[in-house]
């Protein structure tokens, strides 16, 4: 930077999502800690990096994914820089702050506050299942599975794909047939599904049905169901 580099300079088409700066990209990256992030972010702000919108679309995301994932961060000290860290983050890039996340008790009524099966998917993945490990209930780790096995085929294209989702697939419509089940032909779809994805291939068509099957079941069934065993580890 001395030396007098261009710190608004964009990268190639190639580098997903294609042409960012090296603002946007230290934003998107999403793996530093936030005090070191804002370190990085004030340094290349001091040499006239500019904020963009999408600085601040990486960093209300960033933002978001925090919520849900400081609740399982045992180490009180880190916790608190991680929160000082976003707080100051945000109020130079003047992004909203996230707010809380409710999470599930494991014993109230399951009641979803949303008609739309895409939001309630996502509403019930931040309210059922947990930063990391299984969901503590069946209607959790239904839309767990489902949600791992989607983002595993549209996000990493299947290279972290293993037993452990082949495992899952095969469990999955066990989950739609217990409490009030699905229908036996949603059933029998949702088996052939799960047989059509054990070696990740999908334009995510698959996934997305498996989403919506274990949304209507949880939608069939508001009272806590306790998961079942596995033998899986993802």
């Amino acid at each position: 930077m001395k030396a007098g580099v261009d710190v608004n300079v964009k990268s190639g088409r190639m580098a997903w999502p294609g042409f960012l700066t090296p603002l946007e990209e230290t934003l998107l990256q999403n793996r530093l800690p936030y005090p070191l992030l804002l370190e990085i972010c004030q340094l290349l702000l001091d040499h006239g990096a500019e904020i963009t919108d999408r600085c601040r679309e990486f960093l209300g995301k960033s933002a978001k994914q925090f919520q849900r994932a400081k609740r399982g961060i045992t180490d009180l000290e880190f916790l608190h820089g991680q929160i000082e860290g976003l707080e100051r983050l945000c109020q130079i890039f003047d992004v909203e702050p996230a707010g809380e996340v409710a999470f599930h008790d494991g014993v109230s009524p399951i009641l979803v506050p949303v008609e739309s099966k895409i939001e309630a998917f996502q509403w019930l993945w931040n309210y059922l299942v947990p930063p990391s490990g299984k969901a503590q209930t069946a209607q959790g780790e239904a839309i767990r599975i489902a949600g791992r096995v989607d983002h595993e085929i549209t996000s990493n294209g299947g290279m972290n794909w293993n037993s452990d989702y082949r495992k899952m697939l095969r469990v999955f419509p066990q989950y739609l047939r217990l409490g009030n089940p699905l229908r036996d032909e949603d059933i029998a779809q949702a088996e052939r599904i799960a047989h059509l994805l054990k070696d990740s291939r999908d334009d995510r068509t698959l996934s997305m049905q498996l989403c919506a099957y274990a949304v209507s079941w949880v939608l069939l069934n508001p009272k806590v169901l306790p998961s079942l065993g596995t033998d899986y580890s993802r």
